[in-house]
């Protein structure tokens, strides 16, 4: 493992730490708070200092995080609870007809919902619904905070199915529930109207952390808004049916030969274990905000918490993915996860490796734009790179480049000033012309160029006795003096014999004939 993996998780009250729960050097939490065979559940809500579990029949227990002890605990026959994404309040099966809703920090009653014979309760990851199933086929949805059912599902025909799980998609999207008779049901949750049936044969359903797939072991199946179908997973994604999304960061987090490991979410490259247990984990949960995961081994009835600190643990993963990044010559890349890094702590180590994927980001877009003929975008990038890092080779390449670049707008000068130069010909004024020719020079030589200035300046002379007397001719064309025009073009044609002064020539004479 390294360095900066090691730093990945600290921890919190030192004296409580037990080398028994370790692994690579990693230690978290042992609480020893249940009997073998207990916690069976395990939930956490997705940024408040506790964790929620089963800790022996009949009860349902609050653990605080911070003390690693039993914060308060409600009797429950069913063992059946969900925690609000809030961590403002936890609901429990209470009694036969009853939904207590408890919430800290007294973790007393605030609310309780009267239900014939309840089963199971469940809130949605965003907060808005809570819903609870009871024994005869119904499920109940509340509307949040309303508190009163809005929707009554159903998930049978004839009114006696016991229903045993119960589960939101991570984005809200989809509700399934699962019954003894293993048959299941999904809704949509925009219009609470059923999708499909799907078979259930184990006792709970769980949706994947992306959503689009249900468990239902042995069985997989994909969701849409139209139906629900037996899926084939891509390759190794069985090993990630159980993964947990850590939010807002594009990590997963699953539990793999008792050990929790981390992957990238897109790419599913895995890192070293995050952390190793003695016993077996049957149930994990990570807080979304990436602050402590908490781990339960129901053979040992032992409870692991760990607490993370975030910059680091985080800065590790970006740092290692970053450099893998590098290695595979993907840049621009790993300067983004360098610079993730960088916000959770600035180091020189990390500095250096920003300048280093910086400056060959830069310079890789830079010899790519000047492979397109853009030396502009070409110096503007390799300038970009050497502000990241001084680069001796990099500066004798930026000084080509300049000179490239410089050659290139001069030509589109000279160019644009030729041009009005052709035009000004066109209109015989080569006095002008020649001066804009002479001007073009002075932004690049052109032996062509330069004698055609000259002969143009040799030119206007005549070129402008000829536009003197062209005037005159069109002006008296306009009067209808013929006699006069036909002189006046006559003349223009003596300096420079013109297709324009021909034509008004020809003009003047057969008007003046009639």
């Amino acid at each position: 493992m390294t360095k900066t993996k090691a730093a990945a998780v600290l921890f919190l009250c030192a004296q409580l730490l037990s080398p028994a729960a370790s692994g690579a050097a990693l230690l978290t939490r042992d609480l020893k708070l249940f009997p073998p065979g207990f916690p069976r559940q395990l939930r956490l809500p997705r940024s408040a200092p506790f964790a929620v579990c089963v800790s022996s029949p009949g009860q349902v227990a609050v653990i605080d995080e911070n003390s690693g002890k039993i914060a308060a605990s409600f009797a429950s026959p069913l063992e059946s609870f969900s925690v609000a994404p809030d961590g403002l309040s936890v609901a429990v099966v209470t009694g036969p007809s009853a939904v207590t809703l408890y919430a800290p920090p007294a973790w007393a009653p605030v609310k309780t919902l009267k239900i014939d014979s309840p089963r199971l309760a469940e809130f949605s990851p965003d907060g808005r619904f809570l819903t609870v199933g009871a024994l005869m086929d119904k499920i109940y949805v509340y509307p949040l905070p309303a508190w009163e059912p809005r929707y009554t599902l159903l998930t049978g025909d004839d009114g006696d199915e016991e229903l045993t799980a119960m589960a939101f998609s991570p984005d809200t999207f989809f509700f399934a529930a699962a019954t003894a008779t293993g048959m299941g049901v999904v809704w949509d949750v925009f219009s609470w109207e059923k999708i499909d049936d799907f078979k259930a044969p184990a006792s709970s359903v769980k949706f994947t952390y992306d959503g689009k797939y249900l468990a239902a072991a042995p069985a997989v199946y994909a969701v849409t808004a139209d139906n629900v179908r037996k899926a084939k997973l891509p390759a190794g994604g069985e090993r990630f049916l159980e993964a947990q999304l850590l939010a807002g960061r594009g990590l997963l987090v699953t539990a793999e030969n008792g050990a929790l490991a981390v992957f990238d979410a897109d790419t599913r490259v895995s890192t070293d274990p995050l952390v190793s247990f003695p016993a077996a984990v049957s149930e994990f949960a990570v807080a979304s905000d990436g602050k402590f995961l908490v781990a339960a081994s129901t053979p040992a009835g032992t409870l692991y918490i760990t607490a993370l600190e975030e910059e680091a643990g985080l800065y590790g993963l970006a740092v290692d993915e970053g450099s893998a990044l590098a290695a595979l010559g993907k840049y621009e890349a790993a300067l983004k996860k360098f610079l993730e890094a960088k916000e959770l702590q600035d180091t020189p180590d990390i500095n250096e490796k920003i300048a280093g994927a910086g400056y060959r980001a830069r310079e890789k877009a830079s010899d790519a734009a000047a492979a397109a003929g853009r030396y502009e975008a070409a110096v503007s990038e390799l300038q970009a790179a050497l502000g990241y890092r001084p680069d001796a080779a990099g500066q004798l390449k930026l000084q080509k480049l300049t000179a490239k670049l410089a050659a290139r707008q001069d030509s589109i000068k000279f160019s644009a000033i030729a041009a009005e130069a052709d035009a000004l010909e066109k209109k015989y004024e080569y006095g002008t012309a020649a001066a804009k020719l002479q001007e073009a020079l002075k932004v690049k030589a052109d032996a062509r160029t330069a004698a055609r200035a000259r002969k143009l300046a040799k030119l206007e002379p005549a070129a402008a006795r000829y536009r003197k007397e062209f005037a005159l001719g069109s002006q008296a064309l306009d009067k209808r003096d013929y006699g006069a025009a036909v002189e006046y073009f006559t003349k223009a044609l003596k300096f420079l014999n013109t297709r324009e002064a021909r034509k008004c020539l020809g003009e003047a004479r057969n008007n003046f004939r009639r």
